[in-house]
């Protein structure tokens, strides 16, 4: 700990370390990453986990949420690492083991790290590596979780070796160790489902929206298997697509995987595709209402498909045709039918917009969520929406309520599609339940008719 400007017994010695709670300037990434994990080491803890009993089972759903709060709660960085006797001799040494047997070989560790933090007077940003997680982070971890375990800092350091590695520093890297985490969350919710009985549930499914991507197989075939596919459910699929002036026979084999229970053709441009025309919202940035149309026309469908079964559906179920799926949803019985399941931009939903591309919706939310209108400037403010300005001077100043304290509003410019989504659920009291991002856009390398989104580079 010399580097770091300290006379120390050990680097994983936080108390030593930090001694003021305040991280030294560090040359090497090794001294930067346990200064900085030591200066945060309760909060990082929080969202972190160790399992050294391997009977234990992982919770896997409490693992998800953890990922989620500390990349975009704390912003930092999450991994997941499985070292083996080799990696770490000492500690396994070091572990005494009961008649059953209760401690093996193995070591998981789930671990919410600093991102890269810029350095004093203008020095460059240094994450941890895995080699610094492994030997200068995962120690200060165990002490902090299992300090009977570590022996008060007097285990000699891993020697930076794992088994298996998944994370990272950047949500490109945590991405595909969230879809894991999640699918084993279903996986485990499915076996523990397995012979409960009850009647199976019935769902419709709206895919609304522009074709994009929709006739590429990474993308239908995805929406097969791990949207429509996993929710253990009796599925009719709606849509309401604007095919942007191509051939039915694009999609021949999209359709032949997604077959349709009934099907509206969507142009922007042409009145009679549409259930109902909107007119433009006029708090809005772009133009919501042509989303909103398709909705609403979806939930039409639905309704007689409803009436001619004389039954309703359990749940409607909101997809994008050009959304990948790179984890299932998961069956429907496992989710709260009292509460609407959708993903908000950040962990906490009481300060983010929800996204407007998928949507668990339970039959007595579906008039809400279908049927969305224009917000008025109040629905906006009481929604306390993140993707909003309003004041109290400028176009919509009229609309503000009366008792708005207008003098601690930001400049007025408007309000997003998601801003719209959340202003309703305010508006009708409905919880949100907030769904992991499992999902990404599928991008193509044109731009198609009728996609202006694409021309501006939004999607």
């Amino acid at each position: 700990m010399r580097g770091l400007g300290r006379i120390c017994t050990s680097s994983r010695d936080f108390t030593c370390t930090i001694p003021n709670g305040v991280a030294p300037p560090a040359q090497e990434t090794g001294a930067y990453c346990a200064a900085h994990v030591a200066s945060r080491l309760p909060e990082l803890s929080q969202e972190s986990l160790l399992v050294l009993d391997h009977h234990v089972p992982l919770p896997w759903s409490e693992l998800v949420a953890k990922l989620r709060r500390c990349v975009d709660g704390i912003e930092g960085a999450f991994w997941e690492l499985r070292l083996g006797r080799g990696d770490w001799p000492a500690l396994f040494d070091s572990l005494a083991f009961d008649d059953a047997g209760n401690v093996g070989d193995d070591f998981h560790a789930f671990l919410c790290t600093p991102q890269a933090s810029a350095g004093v007077q203008g020095e460059e940003q240094v994450s941890c590596s895995l080699k610094d997680v492994l030997t200068e982070a995962l120690p200060l971890f165990l002490n902090f979780h299992l300090p009977s375990a570590a022996k008060a800092h007097s285990l000699a350091a891993p020697l930076g070796t794992v088994q298996t590695a998944r994370g990272g520093n950047t949500w490109q890297e945590v991405q595909p160790l969230l879809n894991a985490l999640h699918t084993a969350t279903v996986t485990h919710a499915t076996s523990s489902s397995i012979g409960r009985g009850g009647p199976r549930l019935r769902a419709a499914v709206c895919i609304a929206g522009l074709a994009r991507s929709f006739a590429e197989p990474v993308v239908y075939e995805s929406i097969a298997q791990n949207a429509t596919g996993s929710l253990e459910a009796d599925v009719s699929i709606f849509y309401v697509i604007d095919m942007q002036r191509r051939p039915f026979a694009d999609f021949e084999e999209t359709f032949r995987r997604l077959p349709p229970a009934s099907i509206a053709f969507y142009d922007a441009e042409a009145d009679v595709t549409a259930w109902e025309r909107m007119a433009p919202c006029e708090l809005l940035w772009t133009p919501c209402h042509k989303q909103f149309e398709k909705l609403h026309t979806c939930l039409r469908l639905i309704e007689a498909a409803e009436a001619s079964s004389n039954s309703k559906f359990d749940w409607l179920v909101r997809l994008r045709p050009d959304v990948q799926w790179n984890a299932p949803i998961g069956g429907l019985s496992s989710f709260d039918n009292n509460t609407l399941h959708l993903t908000m931009r950040l962990s906490r939903p009481d300060t983010s917009d929800p996204l407007d591309m998928f949507a668990l919706v339970p039959r007595q939310y579906a008039e809400a969520y279908f049927r969305i209108s224009c917000p008025t400037a109040g629905d906006v403010q009481h929604a306390e929406c993140v993707g909003t300005s309003l004041r109290n001077s400028g176009p919509g100043a009229d609309l503000l309520p009366e008792q708005a304290n207008k003098s601690q509003l930001e400049p007025w410019h408007g309000a997003t599609c998601e801003c719209a989504l959340k202003a309703t659920f305010v508006r009708h009291g409905i919880q949100i339940q907030n769904f992991p991002p499992v999902y990404r856009i599928a991008r193509e390398n044109v731009c198609r008719p009728g996609d202006p989104k694409c021309l501006q580079g939004w999607i």
